[in-house]
């Protein structure tokens, strides 16, 4: 069976592996992070950057992501509350969700159908 690639025309590989991490650490259904999480699991950003179509592995995958994580702050998606602290805005949450959901399946990595009881009763939707 050949392994299904995907392309994100128009969209940043970089934020959807970014959103990915952030739903493996927070299991889906929190909304706060550490960025020390978000750094020991940089092996993933190489394992998810090859499902998304990089033909090489990344060379400063550490700096790209936090970059991305800058760009994700930029954009509404997220908040930095010091001391490696971030939240999840709503539009991050919802934006989260939208990334895991539309690579799943290539992925084999199930969302928890719980994220959006828990996120409700987080004051998140």
């Amino acid at each position: 069976m050949t392994k299904k690639i995907i392309n994100l025309t128009g969209r940043s590989n970089w934020e959807t592996i970014a959103f990915l991490i952030i739903n493996k650490i927070t299991d889906g259904n929190q909304i706060v992070f550490y960025r020390k999480n978000l750094m020991s699991n940089i092996d993933l950003a190489i394992n998810f950057s090859h499902i998304l179509g990089h033909k090489k592995n990344p060379e400063h995958s550490e700096e790209t992501l936090q970059k991305t994580i800058q760009n994700l702050r930029d954009k509404g998606y997220i908040e930095f509350l010091g001391n490696g602290k971030y939240k999840l805005s709503e539009y991050g949450y919802n934006k989260m969700l939208e990334e895991v959901n539309s690579v799943k399946d290539l992925l084999g990595y199930p969302l928890d159908s719980g994220s959006a009881n828990m996120a409700a009763s987080n004051g998140v939707i």
